[in-house]
């Protein structure tokens, strides 16, 4: 009985959670043929969904145009049902594009209230500081080749050392082999632009200079 009940519980607090607030689950038990052997009938009534009336965006630090160019990506959009999976997922997306536009240390959360009739979707905006990477002694490649390289908008870990790594990486791919790249955060923790310089030794790249193929007896071809 304690089971069925808190079953029952955890199933309209999922429909609830999935923006059916007003979800009911009923357990309704049936004999069989079987003295050993019931069947449990759970009757779900969903009721009306928790729809979308309004969505607000509040920036809260970070450069509030900039970030507002971003926010028309969000995925849930008003009308749609406040489905707490979908929203957690629309901040998590909406928090990696800030990554990749240089707010590295971006938070976005939300909530959803009844104001004036209306449910209204709020968004908070925490973008803090933007980041831009600068690189010094690329001498081989520019700016926007390293740039792109290191992938900020799809990178889940943005530690200096990961991302030094993936520079590294992308030069000795290129034959650079003895590349070595050190970070250097440069920038006060209020100053709301900050640079993290990317101090890059190229070295010298690697070139083929011969081919052999010790097993292969020429004069047999």
């Amino acid at each position: 009985g304690a089971e069925l009940y808190a079953q029952q519980e955890r199933m309209e607090n999922f429909l609830a959670r999935r923006g059916y607030p007003d979800a009911t689950v009923a357990i309704e038990s049936r004999s069989t043929d079987d003295t050993l052997r019931v069947v449990l009938v759970l009757v779900v009534t969903p009721g009306e969904p928790r729809v979308l009336d309004a969505r607000v965006f509040y920036v809260v630090s970070g450069n509030d145009r900039e970030i507002r160019n971003v926010t028309s990506t969000y995925r849930v959009k008003t009308r749609d049902r406040a489905d707490e999976v979908a929203l957690e997922t629309a901040d998590t997306e909406l928090e990696g594009k800030l990554h990749g536009r240089g707010y590295y240390g971006a938070k976005v959360s939300h909530d959803v209230v009844r104001f004036r009739d209306q449910v209204t979707l709020r968004i908070r905006i925490d973008a803090g500081p933007k980041i831009i990477p600068k690189f010094e002694g690329n001498d081989s490649y520019d700016d926007d080749a390293l740039t792109e390289a290191l992938d900020l908008e799809a990178e889940t870990d943005l530690n200096p050392t990961r991302l030094a790594d993936k520079l590294r990486d992308f030069y000795r791919k290129r034959g650079f082999y003895d590349a070595e790249i050190t970070v250097e955060e440069r920038g006060g923790p209020r100053d709301l632009v900050q640079h993290q310089v990317f101090k890059i030794m190229e070295s010298s790249r690697v070139s083929v200079t011969g081919r052999s193929y010790p097993c292969l007896k020429v004069d047999e071809i």
